[in-house]
């Protein structure tokens, strides 16, 4: 296991059919992202969607994972997951 991956990438990335799967990330790094780092995470297969400094969103194929993970910048990368859930249910309906 790598210690870089949430478990929940690393059990989408055991299950995944290859370069064509992909998901999206969240990417805790040590530094902030400048353009140099951006490009060398873009090279690393990341499609950067957000760049709050040291926290990156986008989406990156399952089969480069394991290759971001190798940049020394990044500390932790995680399965991104929608805030709320779908299909009408509410979160605390205060009932």
């Amino acid at each position: 296991m790598n210690e870089k991956l949430d478990p929940a990438l690393e059990a989408i990335v055991e299950t995944a059919g290859g370069a064509a799967d992909r998901v999206d990330v969240l990417v805790g790094l040590d530094i902030p992202a400048d353009d140099p780092l951006l490009a060398d995470l873009t090279a690393r297969g990341l499609a950067p969607r957000a760049n709050t400094g040291t926290v990156l969103t986008g989406s990156i194929a399952t089969d480069d994972v394991a290759r971001l993970a190798e940049s020394p910048h990044v500390v932790k990368i995680e399965a991104s997951a929608p805030l709320h859930p779908e299909q009408g249910e509410r979160l605390n309906s205060g009932e």
